[in-house]
């Protein structure tokens, strides 16, 4: 008969969808995740450490200048320390993916489970449940969390879409993990959405290790954003499988909060990637202009007649982008659904506009 700790730990290791199990799991995937996206004692004071020294940091620095990300993020005293923060989203996602997919390969839903946690009581519970109200208990709390927190406990823009995001990694990963985790449907879908974002964090991450006056290099990382993540995961794939998805959930014998919690993080998702995507082609268009333009602009001393300098174009404009998706997030965290529409259908508007304007003028100018 086994010990009572040995029968725990295999019960955390293989992770059956029991309750002991899953809170040990919980508990684990916690612990190991504060660990190593820690600051101040843990695996990032190294990785950032090693960035600092390693790298060529003044340049990641020149390319995070003026970037909408480093005021979302509220890192604007250090805009390299954004390239940190990728480095341990993409370590984040790389691991939680890895194991979706070998759950998936080698058809185990133990090892899927572990890879849902990863997101679910590695990110989400810890930010929620420990992080967000250590700043308020005990200021100014962990970093970057405590970044994120402005003065007079206001949140900056990605916080606020953090929280919200949690709340949807929450319930449909945790309904994942408790029924769905033996169906290969599910285990794909959950290393798409988990492992997907490597294809879009590490090409930048490359990208950003060369000056911002390498234009091929920088629209090449767009290009690869828009291809593979925004065009295949976030549109090709996601928009068919979480149809296929959802109808799979209401045609289970499962309880009725778990249908929900599925239909609500499928349409908050379904808003969210076509934002994603108008984004990144936004993105990838802005790249080229600057791309097109960069063999124009004059080198002499008397730059007083010449166009702005083509990456300063593409930061403002990915700036209008990222600030739309970030009200877009803040009011489907209200619930506010209608209102969330419209500013989806108002940013579409205003980056046509923009097109044809741009159109207009290039014209004009050729005249």
């Amino acid at each position: 008969m086994p010990l009572p700790l040995t029968s725990l730990v295999r019960e955390i290791v293989f992770l059956e969808p029991t309750l002991v199990s899953l809170l040990g799991a919980i508990a684990l995937h916690a612990a190991i995740w504060l660990v190593i996206h820690n600051y101040e004692w843990g695996g990032m004071k190294y990785i950032k450490n090693a960035v600092q020294t390693y790298l060529p940091y003044k340049t990641i620095q020149s390319n995070y200048e003026g970037d909408p990300a480093v005021e979302l993020l509220g890192m604007e005293k250090e805009p390299g320390l954004v390239y940190v923060w990728n480095l341990g989203i993409l370590l984040h996602h790389t691991i939680g993916g890895a194991f979706c997919f070998a759950g998936w390969y080698y058809g185990l839903p133990w090892l899927f489970r572990h890879g849902i946690l990863t997101e679910v009581a590695g990110l989400d519970m810890l930010d929620l449940f420990y992080r967000i109200p250590q700043c308020f208990l005990a200021p100014p709390g962990p970093f970057p969390t405590a970044a994120m927190i402005k003065d007079g406990g206001t949140f900056s823009p990605y916080m606020c879409l953090q929280v919200f995001h949690h709340s949807v990694g929450m319930s449909v990963g945790l309904v994942s993990v408790l029924y769905f985790a033996h169906l290969p449907e599910h285990q794909w879908f959950g290393f798409v959405l988990l492992g997907g974002p490597f294809a879009a964090i590490a090409p930048g991450l490359l990208a950003n290790l060369v000056p911002p006056e390498y234009y091929k290099v920088h629209a090449l990382d767009k290009f690869i954003q828009w291809a593979v993540f925004g065009v295949h995961q976030r549109a090709y794939y996601f928009f068919p499988a979480t149809i296929a998805l959802v109808k799979s959930v209401i045609a289970q014998p499962v309880p009725l909060v778990a249908k929900v919690a599925t239909c609500y993080a499928a349409v908050v998702m379904t808003l969210f990637n076509l934002i994603v995507l108008s984004a990144v082609t936004d993105s990838l268009r802005l790249a080229l202009m600057s791309l097109k333009g960069s063999g124009s602009v004059p080198t002499d001393v008397d730059n007083s007649n010449c166009h702005p300098p083509p990456r300063l174009i593409r930061r403002r404009s990915s700036g209008l982008a990222v600030g739309g998706v970030g009200m877009i997030y803040l009011q489907l965290g209200n619930m506010d659904f209608g209102g969330a529409a419209r500013t989806a259908a108002l940013l579409l508007a205003q980056q046509g506009a923009a097109k044809i304007k741009g159109k207009a003028v290039g014209k004009a100018k050729e005249a």
